[in-house]
């Protein structure tokens, strides 16, 4: 064979195996995503990478080197299963309350307190501010604030206690510019955005009342509107180990100070957020704190605000008509949803700590308790059937902390 026709194909083989190794690639990448997701396919398309598989495929040997390729991905797949598997026991990132990695769904949640007493709750701050602090008397702007914002007014007053011991100290008294020192009225230490007032890049406040009042409304935008609903999860995001904060320190004193003023103030703000409740009951298998409503039945067909759904404020279990939910922890029968066009025919139980849990889409007629009964974990409550808006039988399933949905999976149930 002329040499030149030699070149010539050699070049055409190369171009083959170009093609051959794309493929192999694509069919990998395409297998580990039908695995695990975007986590497989991932694996997959780096083991694709890995310069000895290149250096092979480079040498026509194509067969062998797609051949260990999938073996490798394979591996790294299964690791990484295994992973998934040992998760939730405490080997990889625990689950989160609200979907979010920041947040944990055994913290407390700092929610607006329910039913609680604003005149009450105001009183009180003013009493634990000190006489000399600029902030004193501002009581009912820390309540307000709080409302706006949904937290714990508790929750806010810590921040300006921690970061400017009540607005006597550090920035809040004014931070130096150009060789002067100006006034930030800032007892939060608030960092300033774009186009907003600042020294130093502080905010800049016009007035003590102006700090307090936008507190709330603030906190619920950066944190609350972005999925983190608990202490753990909050100073996670505002103050992480990565900037060389103290985090653990940070969140403990919060919980300390939300804890130990609750219950001085005699009911004023509600139940306290950070104590412990064991909602276990009857246990079982994926029963976190909660019970699992649905037994024999752990496939979800639906999660909790996923990106589909970004509005599901809880999670579907799939299952025939007519079978049997349960009562995921003690409690008592708060409402009886009949009929409605959303819901169609359900449960809602009311729990200890500001907690509360929703059942949805039963057998008309099945449900099997009265408003206001008391309640077992365990106990049969319905039977799932399709009522309501639904495509097909299944129960949905929800979680309500302090007034908020949060994600069922994790503390509450094991998904």
């Amino acid at each position: 064979m002329p040499e030149e026709e030699s070149d010539e194909a050699t070049k055409k083989g190369n171009e083959t195996a170009k093609k051959g190794v794309e493929a192999g690639e694509k069919a990998a990448i395409k297998a580990g995503g039908a695995a695990l997701g975007p986590e497989g396919a991932a694996a997959a398309k780096v083991v694709a990478e890995v310069p000895f598989f290149r250096k092979i495929l480079e040498g026509g040997l194509l067969a062998i080197a797609l051949g260990i390729l999938g073996i490798i991905a394979l591996i790294v797949i299964g690791i990484i299963a295994l992973i998934s598997v040992l998760g939730p026991l405490g080997f990889g990132n625990r689950p989160s309350l609200s979907g979010n990695p920041y947040d944990s769904p055994f913290d407390c949640n700092v929610a607006y307190p329910q039913n609680a007493d604003e005149q009450k709750m105001a009183a009180y701050i003013d009493s634990i501010i000190p006489s000399g602090s600029p902030l004193r008397g501002l009581g009912k702007n820390f309540v307000s604030t709080a409302k706006a914002g949904n937290k714990n007014p508790l929750f806010i007053a810590h921040f300006a206690k921690k970061e400017s011991s009540w607005g006597t100290a550090g920035i809040a008294r004014g931070v130096e510019v150009d060789g002067r020192i100006v006034p930030t009225l800032n007892p939060f230490g608030r960092k300033a955005g774009s186009n907003q007032p600042s020294a130093g890049g502080w905010y800049k406040f016009s007035s003590w009342e102006e700090a307090v009042n936008l507190q709330g409304p603030y906190l619920k935008s950066v944190y609350q509107d972005q999925g983190l609903h608990t202490i753990q999860g909050i100073i996670n995001k505002y103050c992480p180990e990565s900037d060389g904060c103290d985090t653990k320190t940070y969140t403990a004193e919060i919980r300390t100070f939300i804890s130990t003023n609750t219950q001085k103030a005699n009911g004023s703000f509600g139940v306290d957020p950070c104590t412990t409740v064991n909602l276990a009951g009857a246990g079982g298998p994926h029963s976190g704190s909660m019970t699992w409503p649905l037994p024999g039945h752990y496939a979800l067909s639906s999660t909790f605000h996923s990106p589909s759904r970004p509005t599901h404020n809880g999670i579907d279990m799939p299952a025939p008509e007519g079978t049997p939910i349960v009562a995921a922890a003690d409690g008592v029968v708060e409402k009886i949803f009949v009929n409605e066009p959303i819901n169609g025919y359900g449960v809602k139980l009311n729990h200890q700590n500001g907690i509360k849990t929703a059942y949805l889409h039963f057998i008309p007629g099945s449900v099997a308790v009265q408003l206001g009964q008391s309640v077992k974990a365990g106990q049969i409550i319905g039977k799932i059937d399709n009522t309501g808006r639904s495509t097909g039988n299944h129960l949905h399933f929800g979680v309500q902390v302090n007034g908020a949905w949060v994600n069922p999976c994790g503390g509450f149930v094991k998904c």
